[in-house]
C-alpha cells in the first residue's frame, strides 16, 4: 500500500508547501527559493519530465552545478515518479561516461553548456534544463504513479576498490529513514542545516530530504569548499 508508512518524501514536501508556503525552503549565496516556489518549479519540470517519458522504474540522470537549480531537479524527478541518479560534473570523464552506461539510465538531465563538456553515451536521450519552457507547464503536481517500493534513485559507490556499483534505494525505505532520522535529530521548521557533501554521494540525499521533509530550511554550499570560518559564519 502506497501510504501504509505515511506519504512520500516529495509528497511530505508539497504538503509543507501547502502549510508554511512563505517559508524559507532553499539557500544559495544571495539566493532563497520559498517552500511555494520551490514545490511549483518542481512540479512544472515533472510535468515536462514525465512528457519526456519519465515515470516508475524509470532512470534519470541529472548532472548539474551545485545550486537551487539541483535540488529542484531530484525533486522534480520523484515528482514525475522516475527515479534519479545524480552525476557531479567534477568527476573525471571515464567515471561519468561509466556511470551513465552501467546505470542503464533513460535521460539525462543537465544545461546546455555541461552538456558540450559530458562524455554523453550515443542515443542516451538529452534536456537541456535552460531550453524547457517551465512557465507553459502546469503549477500543480503531475498524477504521480509512484509506489513506496518503486525505485527512488541509483547512488554509485566511490569505486576504491573497484569499479563503482549502484545502490538501488526505494520511494518507501527513504521516506521512513528521512522521518527517523528527522525524530532523532529532532528537526522542526525552525532550522537550517548546511549541505556540504557533493550529490554524488549516498549521504546527500538524506541530508536534502529530511530537512525539507520536516520544514527546515537547506543552506546549500556553492561549488567551492568552505574554510571553516565560512561555514562558522
Amino acid at each position: 500500500l502506497r501510504h501504509a508508512d505515511g506519504p512520500l518524501v516529495h509528497e511530505r514536501i508539497a504538503q509543507w508547501a501547502a502549510q508554511t508556503p512563505q517559508a524559507t525552503a532553499l539557500l544559495f549565496g544571495e539566493q532563497r527559493m520559498s517552500f511555494a516556489q520551490l514545490d511549483q518549479q518542481a512540479n512544472r519540470l515533472a510535468h515536462a519530465l514525465v512528457t519526456a517519458g519519465v515515470g516508475p522504474e524509470v532512470l534519470v540522470g541529472i548532472a548539474l552545478e551545485r545550486g537551487l537549480e539541483m535540488v529542484v531537479s531530484l525533486l522534480a524527478v520523484l515528482k514525475a515518479g522516475g527515479a534519479y541518479t545524480p552525476l557531479d560534473p567534477q568527476y573525471p570523464r571515464e567515471r561519468l561516461a561509466y556511470l551513465m552506461q552501467d546505470s542503464g539510465m533513460a535521460l539525462l538531465l543537465s544545461d546546455s553548456a555541461l552538456m558540450q563538456r559530458l562524455p554523453v553515451p550515443e542515443g542516451l536521450a538529452t534536456v537541456a534544463l535552460d531550453h524547457i519552457d517551465l512557465a507553459a507547464q502546469p503549477c500543480h503536481a503531475p498524477a504521480n504513479a509512484a509506489q513506496a517500493d518503486n525505485l527512488a534513485y541509483v547512488i554509485y559507490t566511490s569505486g576504491s576498490t573497484g569499479l563503482p556499483k549502484g545502490v538501488a534505494v526505494a520511494h518507501g525505505p527513504i521516506a521512513m529513514h528521512c522521518r527517523a532520522i528527522g525524530e532523532r535529530y529532532e528537526m522542526t521548521p525552525a532550522d537550517c542545516e548546511l549541505h556540504f557533501m557533493s550529490f554524488a554521494f549516498d549521504g546527500a540525499h538524506e541530508r536534502w530530504l529530511t530537512p525539507l521533509t520536516h520544514g527546515a530550511s537547506l543552506l546549500i554550499r556553492d561549488p567551492q569548499l568552505w574554510t571553516p570560518e565560512q561555514t562558522y559564519a
